[in-house]
């Protein structure tokens, strides 16, 4: 090898080892950002937020969290009342 390319070697490998992984921007810093401004951010939990409504199904009124679950619902009774 010559000087020259063994001197561009040593630059680039130099260069390589300032950064922890070889990225400009390592994951940890990245992601200990987006905590830091999100900490306030909460989940929206749904099941928490839902309550029993009444529908009419077939003239009949069941309780339910929505239409599709009145029907099913409504299905249900059916079957187990015999009819």
């Amino acid at each position: 090898m010559s000087r020259k390319t063994m001197m561009q070697m040593a630059l680039l490998m130099a260069a390589a080892c300032q950064s922890l992984d070889g990225y400009p921007h390592s994951r940890g810093s990245y992601f200990d950002g987006q905590a830091a401004r999100d900490k306030d951010f909460k989940v929206h939990d749904k099941d928490n937020d839902r309550q029993l409504r009444p529908f009419k199904v077939k003239g009949k009124t069941i309780m339910a969290y929505s239409k599709k679950d009145a029907i099913i619902r409504w299905k249900h009774q059916k079957k187990g009342s015999g009819q």
